[in-house]
């Protein structure tokens, strides 16, 4: 499979967390995984967050 057309750095995916959850906005560190349709950060040590 090729890969992702559009590379999203983690300062947008912080951007549209805080927009509805303010409080973990921050945590986010580093994007794991870009693909087609979603987008995995790591939140913590223990979460992660998939954005559409």
């Amino acid at each position: 499979m090729p890969a992702a057309e559009v590379a999203v750095p983690v300062g947008p995916a912080r951007r549209l967390l805080g927009a509805q959850h303010p409080d973990p906005a921050d945590l986010l560190s580093e994007v794991l995984a870009n693909g087609w349709d979603s987008l995995v950060c790591r939140l913590d040590d223990e979460h992660l967050v998939r954005l559409p």
